[in-house]
Formats: structure tokens, sequence, C-alpha cells
């Protein structure tokens, strides 16, 4: 979860990205990453960032919110995934 505090942002902003060839990643399970969410917050807003950054930990380690996101075919199905899990 690529994630930093932007000087002059006004709003949280977030993109996630599903990608179609998973990329080499230092993790402890040694597998490739497939799934990206990028978050900004604005500079002041720090504990949103953390308490976002919490949520979103959790639920990219939940294995049914990861299979979902891959399963989902369009934007809508992807924003209803992060509705119901993300808070």
């Amino acid at each position: 979860i690529p994630h930093g505090r932007l000087k002059g942002l006004k709003q949280v902003a977030g993109m996630f990205f599903h990608l179609s060839k998973p990329v080499p990643f230092d993790a402890p399970d040694n597998r490739p990453v497939d799934l990206v969410f990028f978050l900004l917050v604005p500079e002041q807003s720090t504990e949103e960032h953390l308490q976002l950054l919490s949520e979103l930990a959790q639920g990219f380690s939940d294995p049914e919110f990861r299979d979902g996101l891959r399963k989902a075919t369009n934007a809508d199905a992807v924003i209803q995934i992060f509705t119901h899990h993300i808070q």
C-alpha cells in the first residue's frame, strides 16, 4: 500500500490497480504482487491516514477480500468490495 500525506490536498485520494502481470516484491510469502492500492491524504490528516492504512491492511490480509478483488469484472464491483470491507 504505497501511501503518503500531500500538502495542498483537500481530501483523501486512493487508486486501486489489479495488475495483469504480477510484479516481484520482497514480501514475507515471496509471492509477486498483483493487487495495489495507492493512498494519498491531506498533510494534516495524520489520524485519518493511520486509520485508513489500518483498514486497508486488514482488508488485504483477508483472503476473501483479495479473491473478490481478483474476480471483480468492473469498477462498480471493486467499489462495492471496498465499501463493504473498508469503513
